[in-house]
């Protein structure tokens, strides 16, 4: 087997670290307080969903795809929220909220986090309830906070 050069050896060594990516700076931040500004949005979102105010509902979302993925159904972008907004909301009785049974959120950076959420629903009417998780994807952009990806699935009836 042939070493390599000392040249190439002096070569390699200088120009490969150059090569990686070198892991990016952490920047310090309080994640409890972005954690706390991800729960406001998040509790002004879910209360727009059940008062049935599609207009309010849109203000939390970026236009971004896929936007959403429901029951292994894609919904691309905001536009195809717009549309099925009346049609979501028509499903929730007036008055009615899906109780909260749990929920997380972690702060990625001052700028990213995500949230998951458990309600417990009806399997079907006047059933048992099902647990339903939401998992969405947060972003701040323009001193908002918005949602850029929503995954919603429902646990099987047992």
């Amino acid at each position: 087997m042939r070493l390599p050069s000392p040249r190439f050896a002096l070569v390699a060594a200088l120009w490969l670290p150059g090569c990686t990516d070198p892991a990016p700076a952490q920047t310090e931040f309080d994640h409890d307080s972005v954690a706390a500004e991800i729960e406001a949005s998040l509790r002004a979102e879910i209360e727009s969903f059940e008062s049935k105010d599609c207009d309010a509902v849109l203000t939390f979302y970026e236009d971004r795809e896929p936007l959403f993925v429901v029951g292994g159904k894609t919904m691309p972008g905001l536009a195809d929220l717009r549309a099925a907004c009346p049609g979501i909301t028509a499903r929730i009785p007036d008055g009615a909220t899906r109780p909260v049974a749990s929920d997380y959120i972690h702060a990625l950076s001052p700028r990213s986090g995500y949230s998951v959420t458990e309600f417990r629903i009806p399997s079907r009417p006047g059933g048992p309830p099902t647990s339903q998780f939401v998992t969405k994807v947060w972003s701040k952009t323009g001193g908002s906070w918005r949602i850029v990806h929503v995954h919603e699935s429902v646990a099987p009836a047992g």
